[in-house]
């Protein structure tokens, strides 16, 4: 099933969760992809104006398209 996302973020380390959440105050629509399997990946709530979307113990199979209509498949 297709899910439009403004942002997407791969990992999730300090760094990664510090941009989500900076993202997310500022309304953005964010989805943080991390081989991990945890579910601890999120930034501590703050004051996002939207949800993060965490996809847990995911990897990168396939990436089609250009700037601004990419088509990503995780497995």
């Amino acid at each position: 099933m297709p899910q439009k996302h403004d942002t997407l973020i791969f990992g999730s380390g300090d760094c990664a969760r510090l941009v989500a959440g900076h993202l997310t105050a500022h309304g953005y629509a964010v989805a943080m992809v991390t081989a991990d399997d945890r579910n601890d990946a999120l930034p501590p709530p703050g004051d996002e104006k939207r949800p993060i979307t965490l996809w847990a113990d995911a990897r990168l199979i396939d990436c089609r398209g250009q700037a601004g209509a990419f088509q990503l498949t995780f497995g």
